[in-house]
């Protein structure tokens, strides 16, 4: 699907999940949430991986809502379950949701979200073709570190001098000159790869909707707002 009209339906659906004060729909949010990452061939698993590191966070809001009333008093009342148990969930699905933003649209893709929605910002004179830029240097050029990082630890292991992590970072001539002088290398390529892509909002341009994407976004939309009615 096109990519900006995904996101304009994820950012919806992010909006009606946060207003939605029943517990019983929520749950049907989620059940639907799974259904939609099972059509997209994602593992549930990988979906759940992505909630980990909010674990905590969760299970905070959750004793939070549990112990306070909504006046923010404290009262710790069973009375406060059901409320705890939507804040909780509300959070729960908007992690979900960004999960899967993230996992079926390429980095590329989101960089090109990012241009376009900061091209209002023009206005304010900030450039959004250089912050755009600069998201594409660090989405490929992070990994690209840890890449070549990686390709030194295995050149050591074969000559058999293979040390650890933090070893390494103390190995100047074994270890650091070589990366730093490989960063150098990948850096000049991009320059020049750079120099040559002036046109960016050509390159960041989406393509155009089929008429069947559209038709689904105006459908998908439209029972959102019918949504709002409910929740």
């Amino acid at each position: 699907m096109n990519t900006l009209l995904k996101f304009l339906i994820f950012i919806s659906t992010i909006a009606l999940v946060s207003s939605a004060n029943s517990l019983a729909l929520l749950l049907l949010f989620t059940i639907i949430v799974f259904i939609l990452s099972k059509f997209s061939k994602i593992n549930i698993k990988i979906l759940l991986y992505y909630v980990k590191p909010f674990l905590f966070l969760l299970i905070f809001t959750f004793i939070i809502q549990l112990i306070f009333s909504q006046n923010g008093s404290f009262n710790p009342n069973f009375s406060n379950l059901g409320l705890s148990l939507i804040y909780t969930l509300r959070f729960f699905l908007i992690i979900l949701l960004s999960a899967l933003l993230t996992i079926t649209t390429s980095p590329f893709d989101l960089v090109k979200i990012i241009y376009h929605l900061m091209i209002p910002l023009k206005v304010f004179k900030i450039n959004s073709e250089e912050i755009a830029i600069t998201s594409i240097l660090a989405i490929r050029f992070i990994p690209l570190v840890f890449e070549e990082a990686e390709k030194i630890r295995i050149a050591q292991k074969i000559r058999g001098e293979e040390r650890s992590f933090f070893k390494n970072l103390f190995s100047i001539d074994e270890f650091i000159i070589p990366l730093i002088n490989r960063i150098f290398y990948f850096a000049d390529q991009m320059s020049i790869t750079l120099m040559y892509k002036r046109d960016w909002s050509k390159i960041l341009k989406f393509s155009r909707p089929k008429n069947k994407e559209f038709l689904v976004f105006i459908t998908v939309e439209l029972l959102i707002l019918l949504g709002f009615r409910y929740v």
